[in-house]
């Protein structure tokens, strides 16, 4: 009996080619996958950090808000700070340093991400009893994501503010 041979021909299989086609192809599929796995997950991450930068504005100028209208007066409006006189013993101070909002000495959003003050009011007040427009605009930000929110306080200008006022001015 002799040995079996080998017939080339009738071997079914893949040749070198076929396996380094399949290879590129797969390899090209896995690179899309995972660059669109790679996009979304940044896409989420900002969208995240947007809805926490939104909340954290909204949860200060609430806040603000919300001392404003418990109390029985406002003391101060600037730039750097707010004070409000809640009672006859008790005041709330705000202060707006550039980078974070601080009531009574308390961070008011303690996280990584920053808030700030801008305040307006309009000053065309001429006489006692006129009511003064403030505008308390609030700015979040984290890295390049960024939001504001304002907050609008109607004060009624006394007698004394407008004496102090136009002496200050040299009226």
């Amino acid at each position: 009996m002799g040995h079996p041979t080998l017939d080339l021909e009738r071997i079914n299989g893949f040749t070198i080619v076929e396996l380094l086609a399949a290879m590129v192809v797969a390899s090209l599929v896995i690179a899309f996958v995972l660059s669109m796995y790679l996009f979304s997950e940044r896409v989420m991450a900002h969208r995240e950090k947007d809805t926490e930068v939104k909340e954290a504005v909204s949860e200060c100028v609430q806040r603000i808000a919300m001392d404003i209208k418990r109390s029985e007066r406002l003391l101060r409006c600037d730039d750097t700070s707010l004070v409000l006189k809640q009672s006859q013993i008790r005041e709330i101070k705000y202060h707006f340093d550039g980078s974070y909002v601080m009531r009574n000495t308390v961070l008011v959003n303690p996280t990584q991400m920053q808030l700030t003050a801008h305040v307006s009011f309009n000053d065309d007040t001429t006489t006692a009893g006129s009511t003064r427009l403030w505008n308390i605009r609030i700015v979040g930000w984290q890295g390049q994501v960024r939001d504001s929110a304002n907050v609008y306080i109607s004060t009624i200008i006394s007698s004394e503010e407008l004496v102090s006022r136009s002496m200050a001015s040299g009226e």
